[in-house]
């Protein structure tokens, strides 16, 4: 591999540094260097600002915060840049830190049975490089904070349109404004659907209803350029305009099955696809990803625990627990979407077709009953499956293994996109609840959420509006008043996703420098402050 890099090493005073340089265009699955400590640390910086003992198990410490450990004698180091991830091995007293890993950047394609192809090798070109250094120092140390107004959670919601009318349009709105919340609003530029009552661009008082929703701080995007795929949908794609007299639109959520989306391109077709539409004015996209379903305990994706099968069954007790709208089957669906393979999911999924049909059709439907079941045990013993729910319980899904929340979207050549990547949120009643908030402040998390505001049928517990008719669920507004409160008092960031992304970009040049013997923070774009 030695004619494939550079590798440059230095040490002097406090401070080690690896510099990796790309001598030629290279495609890779994994980059990643590692470092043997004489002694392994005792203590690491965590995502809650907190120092945290460091025991046998592996631990990961993300871009996302400061990369900081701690041994005994109150040494400290600390990475000079905000690049990568470090997994620390206390037993082998190792660090791995990695700058190149499929997980790092979660991206994949849909094949033409509708299942997921993650992609896992990227592009690298000449010139390309990663500067990896730690300073250390026995001083106090500043640390950033991931917020513009301090060390404070974010709740950032990505609503997805698929379901808007007219009149519940109208209605979140209003919800809205009388709780401070903003969000980023998808919307369809053209009435090509599938449903009556229909809320996209084109039909009557929609777009001067939208303009309501960019006066209230509202962020406006698109969530593709139709609700259904049709003949003009190419065109669509093709010929799209910011629409006039509004923001320019600059963020994208991908709507799967239309076949111009990201999420239908082999990896070779994403660099023209990222021209195409960073050319439009797209500085941001939905990686088609949510790390989790979010409950009241599962709500921070930053915290790799949350995003496990643990955590998603002991959801089911803090629900009951705290006396909140616990919905078992959402649950189950849950858990066969993030805690077995896709080949059972959609086992399970055929099968309970098939079981349907069998009522109705009795002995006509029995073979195809037969077919599901037995495909549904043949993926039910599948050894990784089975080792995943018994043995690693609270190992993260790998999409969450980093916890990647905003990146540069991998696949792309002389454009600059970014990726983010969500949790899906159905049920208001519990994740917007006391005791989830109370969790995310503690743990000072992230939750960009995805989604479906308009969503009526009575299969999401806990949706904002009962019915059609857009009556209130009073238990999740008062979610989004609590949520509110916390707002307006400055305890929790509420950015539209443009925002956060823009405020993530800056992150991104945090460093730390040495300067006279000591550690220096420079380039934080947010408060900061000292620990011992």
């Amino acid at each position: 591999m030695e004619e494939n890099f550079q590798l440059k090493n230095k040490s002097i005073d406090n401070s080690s540094t690896t510099e990796i340089i790309f001598s030629k265009d290279i495609v890779i699955s994994e980059l990643y260097i590692d470092f043997t400590f004489i002694q392994s640390p005792s203590h690491y910086r965590n995502v809650s600002y907190e120092w945290e003992e460091i025991l046998d198990d592996k631990l990961m410490l993300s871009s996302y915060s400061p990369k900081i450990i701690r041994w005994k004698d109150e040494v400290k180091a600390v990475s000079a840049t905000n690049s990568g991830s470090w997994e620390i091995d206390p037993k082998k007293s190792l660090l791995r830190w990695y700058v190149v890993h499929p997980d790092l950047a979660p991206s994949f394609t849909y094949d033409r049975t509708d299942h997921r192809v993650w992609h896992f090798e990227y592009d690298f070109y000449e010139g390309n490089s990663f500067k990896l250094q730690f300073l250390f120092t026995k001083d106090e140390i500043e640390e950033w904070a991931r917020t513009p107004i301090g060390f404070v959670p974010t709740v950032c919601f990505t609503d997805h349109c698929d379901f808007d009318t007219p009149d519940l349009l109208t209605k979140q709105r209003l919800i809205f404004s009388n709780t401070g919340i903003r969000t980023t609003k998808g919307i369809f530029l053209y009435d090509q659907s599938d449903r009556p009552f229909h809320a996209s661009f084109e039909n009557v008082g929609i777009k001067e209803e939208l303009k309501l929703w960019e006066d209230d701080g509202h962020e406006l995007a698109y969530h593709a350029f139709s609700k259904s795929e049709g003949k003009e949908s190419q065109k669509h794609f093709n010929y799209y305009q910011s629409p006039a007299d509004f923001e320019p639109i600059q963020t994208y959520i991908d709507h799967g099955f239309l076949s111009y989306n990201a999420s239908q391109r082999e990896p070779n077709e994403l660099a023209a696809w990222f021209t195409h539409q960073n050319k439009k004015g797209i500085q941001q996209v939905w990686n088609y990803v949510d790390s989790f379903e979010a409950t009241a305990f599962c709500n921070n994706q930053l915290s790799t625990y949350d995003s496990s099968i643990a955590a998603l069954w002991k959801s089911k007790e803090i629900h009951e627990k705290e006396g909140l709208h616990e919905d078992s089957s959402r649950l189950f669906k849950a858990w066969l979407s993030y805690g077995t393979s896709e080949e059972l999911d959609f086992a399970v999924k055929h099968l309970n077709t098939s079981i349907h049909q069998f009522r109705t059709e009795k002995a006509k439907a029995f073979p195809a009953l037969t077919r599901n079941f037995l495909k549904t045990l043949k993926h039910a013993v599948n050894p990784e499956v089975i080792s995943q729910n018994f043995l690693r319980r609270t190992k993260p899904f790998h999409f969450n293994r980093f916890t990647p929340i905003i990146f540069k979207s991998p696949h792309q050549k002389d454009t600059e996109v970014y990726s983010f990547q969500t949790a899906s949120v159905k049920n208001f009643e519990t994740a917007l609840s006391e005791y989830s908030l109370e969790k995310l402040k503690r743990e000072k998390g992230v939750l960009i959420a995805h989604t479906y505001f308009a969503y009526t049928s009575s299969n999401h517990a806990g949706r904002l509006f009962l019915d059609d008719s857009g009556k209130q669920n009073e238990v999740a507004v008062q979610g989004f008043e609590r949520l509110g409160q916390l707002i307006s008092n400055k305890e929790v960031w509420n950015p539209t996703i443009a925002e956060m992304v823009g405020f993530y970009k800056k992150l991104e040049k945090v460093e730390y420098r040495s300067e006279n013997g000591k550690v220096k923070l420079v380039n934080a774009p947010g408060p900061s402050r000292k620990i011992s």
